[in-house]
């Protein structure tokens, strides 16, 4: 035969077939337990390998990879397992497993046995990067749930609409229709609406000639003075959050969104505050709007004041109707000087929350400041720690804190009652409105009226005490009833009403008295809502410091 031929029968002589066998084996697969760490059994649905693997190598790995795809688990805890039911088509049975050796490095272990008896295992060791769950005085604080806006309050006065819950929206203009008719040659007759959706409250404008705007950014000057950048609201609508401010065609037409907590808190803060009229024409003192909309923010606040004024209250009402008032509230009249409490007080108590600091004991020329360390803590961005500071004066907490930290602070200034006789008497007759009595103090006799409104009041709690027990005594038959009503001892009593106070009996003028008799006809008189005030020191002694002008 001839070279060509032999190469030619070389080239073309068939070759063997090569065997080739498929089984149907079940393969167990295990991998991590995503729940906690004592490991439940999870139910799997079965997976079916239709790769025909040519070798054991690359079967392996398509198997791992497959499991890592269909079984991904949500954690991985190490040392828990649970096995799901495989089927490969292959000639080799395998068995994967995932261990976590630790939290930042996994590895797959495959082990195989083939019909013919060969044995191996495969090892695909990998970093994966893992995350580790920081620890809770490390992570980042966030805002509460924002509550839905029930009023809106008209910026730099004292007037409320109260927005329609029962209705789907409520209606802002010039015409008469309107809910909130707001008369200006700037107010469209239907300007915009506010309307109740299921995402919320939502302010759109209803093509008014001059628009709607809202705020966009917000800071503070002097006095708590703020300025305001706005935008105009889109035609989709805007949506209205409690402590955002919005204008109605143009100033001064700027209203406040407020919810229930600020509803609530609000004629207190007339109390503290004064009312709009009364801080208008005097730019150091802070109105009760300028403080809502500070307390709605984040900033650290400074009280200065006496105590009779109420700081505590004040800076209590400033967390309660804040976006973070789900946080715990810390009071601390005093700082530790142990390091470790330091830190435990700054990672554990007051994380995340606001805190109350109260200097109003401290007073000196001198006083000794507090540790830097903690000072540095408190006021550091990481905690996200809220600090409220009571103090008499700015130079007493400036001493104590730091210049540095004090001096950014939102400032408010309360005065006392005897700078704010002119506010005794509204004062007054809303205490005696919010407890649902007709009497006024104009409907006392002069001398009466004249003996009250020339006192030199120093606390609002002696105050509220005067509303309660007069509206008890007008109720009452007579003074002796009155005092049961109380539940005051009888010295204690009559001092109070001839001694300190220096009423007579009568105390409501004849001419007026037949219209309360007809108000209270059919009213109950006693009075047991309030604990008694029967400090029988106090009020032997001058009722704690008050005295006549």
């Amino acid at each position: 035969m001839c070279a060509a031929a032999l190469c030619c029968a070389r080239y073309t002589a068939p070759m063997p077939p090569r065997p080739r066998t498929r089984t149907m084996t079940k393969l167990p697969i295990t991998v991590p337990i995503s729940g906690s760490a004592t490991g439940t059994r999870t139910n799997g649905s079965a997976m079916v390998c239709r790769r025909r693997a040519p070798d054991t190598m690359r079967a392996a790995r398509s198997t791992i990879d497959q499991a890592e795809r269909k079984l991904k688990p949500r954690s991985r805890v190490p040392g828990s397992r649970c096995t799901f039911p495989y089927f490969s088509r292959s000639g080799a049975v395998f068995k994967i497993s995932r261990e976590t050796c630790c939290s930042h490095a996994s590895g797959y272990a495959c082990s195989w046995a083939t019909n013919d008896g060969v044995e191996g295992r495969l090892s695909l060791s990998e970093q994966e990067p893992s995350t580790v769950t920081a620890p809770p005085d490390r992570r980042g604080g966030t805002y509460e749930r924002d509550s839905t806006a029930r009023a809106v309050l008209w910026y730099g006065t004292d007037t409320i609409h109260d927005l329609r819950r029962e209705q789907k929206a409520t209606t802002i203009g010039s015409d008469a229709d309107r809910d909130i008719q707001i008369i200006a040659e700037h107010i469209s007759g239907h300007h915009c609406r506010i309307e109740n959706r299921a995402r919320g409250t939502v302010l759109v404008d209803e093509r008014s000639k001059n628009g709607t705007y809202y705020e966009t950014r917000r800071s503070f000057g002097a006095g708590l003075k703020p300025s305001f950048d706005e935008t105009r609201v889109p035609a989709e609508g805007f949506r209205l959050r409690p402590g955002t401010t919005f204008i109605v065609g143009d100033l001064p037409h700027r209203y406040i969104a407020i919810d229930d907590e600020i509803r609530r808190h609000h004629p207190i803060l007339l109390d503290l505050l004064g009312t709009e009229d009364e801080v208008r024409d005097r730019p150091e003192l802070v109105s009760p709007s300028d403080f809502i909309l500070a307390a709605d923010g984040v900033g650290h606040l400074l009280i200065t004041g006496d105590p009779t004024c109420e700081p505590l209250e004040l800076a209590r009402i400033a967390h309660k109707i804040s976006k973070r008032r789900g946080r715990p509230l810390v009071q601390r009249n005093e700082l530790p000087a142990d390091p470790a409490a330091q830190r435990a007080l700054v990672t554990r108590d007051a994380n995340k929350a606001a805190m109350i600091l109260n200097l109003l004991d401290f007073d000196g020329d001198n006083p000794e400041p507090f540790d830097p360390r903690l000072i540095t803590l408190l006021f550091s961005p990481t905690y996200q720690i809220r600090i409220i500071v009571l103090a008499r004066n700015v130079e007493l907490a400036s001493a104590l804190l730091g210049a540095m930290y004090v001096q950014p602070m939102m400032r408010v200034a309360l005065r006392p009652l005897v700078e704010r006789r002119s506010a005794i008497e509204p004062m007054l007759d809303r205490w005696l409105a919010a407890r649902g009595s007709p009497l006024r103090v104009a409907d006392l006799t002069p001398s009466n009226r004249r003996r009250i409104l020339k006192r030199n009041w120093r606390s609002f709690r002696k105050l509220r005490e005067l509303a309660r027990r007069l509206d008890v005594i007008v109720r009452a038959p007579s003074l002796n009833q009155a005092r049961l009503a109380l539940g005051v001892a009888r010295s204690t009593f009559y001092t109070w009403f001839g001694r300190t106070l220096k009423l007579e009996d009568p105390l409501v003028s004849e001419d007026r008295k037949p219209a309360l008799l007809a108000t209270l006809a059919g009213q109950p008189w006693r009075d047991h809502d309030e604990p008694a005030f029967d400090d029988e020191a106090s009020a032997e002694q001058g009722d704690d410091g008050d005295e006549d002008e």
